[in-house]
């Protein structure tokens, strides 16, 4: 059990990194309501896409920059966690994806 093993700020921490790293993959995903995230052009909003990578960046650095690591009561997530959390985040986009494949497979 990973609460005992490792205990609850353990889980809390990638909790949080794994709703980032959904909440990045769901600003592409959401961009279109009918069109694939997969055939939007990103450079077309250069603006969302910055904003995402600075947010993100500033994810990053609150949980290796120690005195944002104190505030937030963080710390940075091992890198052989990475994968699992970004197969968990990237989940829900490609839901909505499978939802816009059926919509328009429907005529809705």
């Amino acid at each position: 059990d990973l609460v005992r093993s490792r205990g609850l700020g353990d889980v809390y921490k990638r909790q949080l990194l794994a709703l980032v790293l959904f909440e990045n993959f769901q600003v592409g995903a959401s961009r279109s309501e009918k069109r694939s995230m997969f055939v939007v052009d990103p450079r077309k909003n250069p603006l969302l896409v910055g904003g995402t990578l600075v947010a993100f960046g500033i994810h990053v650095l609150a949980m290796m920059v120690p005195a944002m690591k104190s505030v937030l009561s963080t710390s940075m997530v091992p890198l052989a966690t990475w994968p699992m959390l970004f197969l968990i985040a990237i989940a829900g986009p490609l839901v909505l994806e499978a939802h816009k494949v059926v919509r328009r497979t429907v005529g809705h």
